[in-house]
């Protein structure tokens, strides 16, 4: 289990303004995985709101092509600051390959955010995913600070799927 960000912020600072999307870029080296789903700082207020998920691939240079979307509600408040994005299907990630994830809500409000990113994590099956800014994010979303705390993953393996998590902790 690795950390994208070292802590979230004390306080609901960052604004998620009516439909900006936060979005960072992945690349996966030492092993296979498949993502199931993506973390995101939630409100603290009591409320339901909608949120937007795609998953992008890095083609010919700075060309992104869409792999995977989808939305769900996600409720907020109280002692939850986090929810999940869970993609209807999974997305196998390729070694060597840039990917981005990309998240939004078309309503305004303010947010949890991760501050203190780390540049990358190691996985269970010691593969290592490194985090870069993203041409997509028009929210502010960078390796120091942002949305995207975490994504639900499984190893890609010729006998077995191990289930984990790679979260904010």
């Amino acid at each position: 289990m690795g950390s994208k960000f070292r802590r979230r912020s004390a306080i609901c600072a960052w604004d998620m303004s009516e439909g900006a999307t936060d979005a960072i870029c992945i690349r996966v080296e030492g092993g296979r995985i498949s993502l199931r789903g993506i973390g995101v700082y939630l409100h603290a207020e009591q409320v339901r709101r909608t949120w937007q998920c795609e998953i992008h691939v890095l083609r010919d240079g700075d060309q992104f092509s869409l792999l995977s979307k989808t939305s769900c509600e996600l409720s907020s408040g109280g002692t939850v600051d986090t929810g999940v994005i869970l993609l209807p299907d999974s997305v196998t990630l390729s070694v060597g390959v840039t990917y981005a994830i990309k998240v939004w809500t078309p309503e305004n409000g303010k947010t949890y955010c991760g501050e203190g990113g780390v540049n990358y994590i190691r996985l269970s099956n010691g593969a290592r995913v490194t985090f870069s800014s993203c041409p997509l994010s028009e929210n502010g979303t960078s390796l120091q600070r942002g949305q995207i705390p975490f994504f639900l993953y499984s190893v890609v393996q010729s006998e077995k799927c191990d289930t984990s998590q790679a979260k904010d902790e």
